[in-house]
């Protein structure tokens, strides 16, 4: 009798095992479920900020927005980062959500990792495109032809922008030019705008300068 009990506990042994793995696959299968479908629900719920958080992002790379400085990005960054994280977590590739909303997630996941790289991009035509609309402008600040090398100054404008250059290479005549710039293609305000100088003299110069402008 006592066998025939170790027999059966050996032929059916692994049957419990497999039986409980069976039971154990099952379980996890609807946990996983459950919780696609309450990951769904959620990333649902944050689309409309998913959403606005890619049209300010395309606004920023408009020309009309201007040059897209570091400033612009780390306002875009602060503001998106939330939602950023909380799309990191749930894998939205295998919710099956409506591929329209799934670009959109993609969208702003590509722009918030490739921000700074997108930006350096934009940056490069934009400045292209600023010195072939403003040739004429450029042409003639102060009596003067600006390089190149001027121009870009001019265009550029980053949150703090170093121009290096000896003595009468022509700083005066870029900010003459940087001001015209703001003026007649930015429209920034005459009174929205500040110059200081280390010396009075270069204060007066650069006033004959903008004022003959």
């Amino acid at each position: 009798m006592k066998n025939i009990v170790i027999w059966l506990g050996i032929l059916f042994f692994p049957l419990g095992i497999y039986l409980l793995y069976k039971w154990k696959k099952k379980r996890d299968a609807v946990k996983e479920e459950n919780q696609r479908q309450e990951t769904k629900v959620y990333v649902n719920t944050i689309l409309p900020e998913v959403s606005n958080a890619n049209y300010k992002f395309e606004n920023l790379l408009h020309y009309e927005s201007g040059y897209f400085n570091n400033n612009k990005l780390k306002a875009w960054q602060l503001d998106v980062g939330p939602i950023y994280s909380k799309l990191g977590t749930p894998k939205v590739d295998v919710l099956h959500i409506e591929s329209e909303k799934l670009s959109a997630i993609t969208t702003l996941k590509t722009n918030y990792e490739q921000s700074e790289k997108i930006r350096t991009e934009r940056n490069e035509a934009f400045m292209q495109h600023e010195l072939k609309e403003c040739d004429h402008l450029f042409s003639n600040i102060d009596n003067a032809c600006l390089d190149e090398q001027q121009r870009l100054a001019i265009v550029r404008d980053e949150d703090n922008n170093l121009v290096r250059a000896g003595a009468g290479s022509g700083k005066t005549t870029t900010m003459a030019g940087k001001v015209t710039y703001l003026i007649e293609r930015l429209r920034v305000k005459p009174d929205e705008i500040l110059l200081i100088t280390f010396t009075k003299k270069a204060s007066d110069e650069m006033k004959e300068g903008i004022k003959q402008k």
